[in-house]
């Protein structure tokens, strides 16, 4: 597939890349390796597991928990994210985040924006460490 040819060929011509091919839960980065960490963060209603972490939460709000790890403090996360971050009624999430970084800022797209860009209906929010 064209995965595994992208990433055979950045092993050949940038010897120092570290790669891995594996799902983000099973990722064995360092923490407090990267200044700045950007994504569009996957949803779903499935829970991650990992024994690192006590609490467990759903696919997207995992990505935000575990990349608190990965960036230095100081650092900036920038994720796109739906609606469920910000707007659930449990804050467990929310508070999770608070304690361990500065909200920045959030826009909120239009669901007839989010309609012609991604096909579905549902609010995307950006989260700034």
């Amino acid at each position: 597939n064209i995965l595994s040819l992208v990433i055979n060929l950045d092993k050949e011509l940038i010897h120092s890349n570290k790669i891995e091919i594996n799902g983000y839960e099973e990722s064995k980065v360092n923490d407090n390796l990267f200044d700045i960490a950007i994504g569009n963060v996957p949803f779903g209603s499935n829970t991650i597991y990992n024994k690192r972490y006590k609490d467990k939460f759903l696919i997207h709000d995992y990505f935000f928990q575990k990349t608190l790890d990965k960036v230095r403090s100081g650092g900036i996360i920038a994720f796109i994210t739906t609606d469920g971050t910000l707007d659930k009624k449990n804050t467990i999430v929310r508070e999770y985040i608070a304690k361990r970084a500065e909200f920045s800022g959030a826009i909120r797209l239009p669901n007839c924006m989010i309609n012609k860009l991604y096909w579905y209906r549902i609010f995307r929010t950006f989260k700034i460490k």
